[in-house]
């Protein structure tokens, strides 16, 4: 009985091509996120302080929670 191999190893090119985009990929997710957080940062800047109250934030926790929302995580 013979036995073939089946899988081959990627190209080298590929392999690092795969990781520039990657790496391009992660940069911009990040410019995102930074770019949404302030966004978000600067809409809860603008409330009072009883209106954030109302929401269960303080001044304190603005970035925080900016920055938590714009990464996804809740």
């Amino acid at each position: 009985m013979a036995v073939f191999e089946t899988t081959k190893a990627a190209p080298i090119s590929s392999i690092a091509t795969f990781r520039i985009v990657s790496i391009i990929d992660n940069a911009i997710m990040s410019l995102r996120n930074w770019f949404t957080a302030r966004a978000t940062s600067k809409a809860l800047a603008n409330l009072s302080d009883a209106q954030l109250r109302d929401i269960g934030l303080d001044r304190g926790t603005i970035n925080d929670v900016s920055r938590r929302l714009a990464s996804g995580r809740n």
